[in-house]
């Protein structure tokens, strides 16, 4: 899960820092284009994967509606969901407005931005990827769930990263914390996609893990940037809200915390 998650590290900070270049040279819609046509250059890729071959097992015969309802009715699955909610929400939308801060701030191109922020991105998104994912293994051999204490002390790392960046001025300043708050915000995610794992039945984990992108990409990832822009409208101030983003993530923190003490607590394990 982690190497899994430096990918989407790896190419959201390289789409970061091309599209600002594409968008100096020939304007921000273009880069729209060129990303939804690349997009679909991958549907045949996609498509070439093939279907590992499974054999019917116990329970795949049921509904998916009835899976779906005994899945959404799972305290410790909801709570694991709405915590990576509010910290994958805020990080992306301290992702996608971090580029127009440097802009209106600082004083940087577009072209500067993206390519500051995009490296950033991918540097530090790849070793928090691969490093969240070491220290969950390691966590979870000490106790059972003991990998979401790693993402609740990732959390709580990258709030106050956050708040740091976008108050300093000085550049090496900001680039160090550039780099460290993906660090920390890539580490949280690797513990809760194994967690799913551990506490959901083999035959119900491509429902749970559909399940966990709608709350993640189609909640969080959609209301956490129009949340935060709706905020720097309504208080004519940029650096205010992006720096609300901190308290999504540290919500995060304290919620996934919170998720790991029930998972503890409500999932039967067999005698050691």
């Amino acid at each position: 899960m982690g190497i899994f998650g430096s990918a989407a590290a790896f190419g959201g900070g390289l789409g970061v820092a091309l599209g600002g270049v594409i968008a100096e040279h020939f304007g921000w819609r273009s880069v729209f284009v060129l990303y939804g046509i690349g997009g679909i250059a991958m549907v045949p890729l996609v498509l070439a994967v093939p279907e590992a071959p499974r054999s019917l097992k116990e329970g795949e015969d049921e509904s998916a509606r009835d899976a779906l309802k005994d899945l959404l009715r799972d305290v410790r699955l909801l709570m694991i969901w709405v915590a990576a909610t509010f910290t994958f929400g805020a990080g992306m939308a301290y992702t996608a407005w971090v580029p127009s801060f440097l802009v209106r701030e600082h004083g940087f191109e577009v072209r500067q931005a993206g390519f500051v922020f995009g490296l950033a991105v991918v540097v530090g998104g790849v070793a928090g990827s691969v490093l969240g994912g070491l220290a969950a293994d390691r966590a979870a051999r000490r106790r059972f769930a003991g990998q979401l204490d790693v993402s609740a002390v990732a959390a709580l790392i990258a709030a106050p990263c956050v708040l740091a960046s976008i108050l300093t001025s000085w550049a090496p300043a900001y680039i160090a914390l550039a780099i460290l708050t993906p660090i920390a915000v890539f580490a949280f995610f690797p513990a809760v996609q194994t967690t799913l794992v551990e506490i959901v039945p083999p035959h119900r984990h491509g429902l749970a893990y559909a399940v966990n992108i709608l709350f993640l990409g189609g909640i969080g990832a959609a209301f956490g940037p129009y949340i935060i822009g709706a905020i720097s409208d309504a208080t004519h101030s940029l650096r205010f809200a992006v720096g609300m983003t901190a308290v999504g993530i540290a919500l995060g923190g304290v919620l996934i915390a919170l998720a790991g003490r029930v998972v503890r607590a409500k999932t039967p394990r067999p005698a050691s």
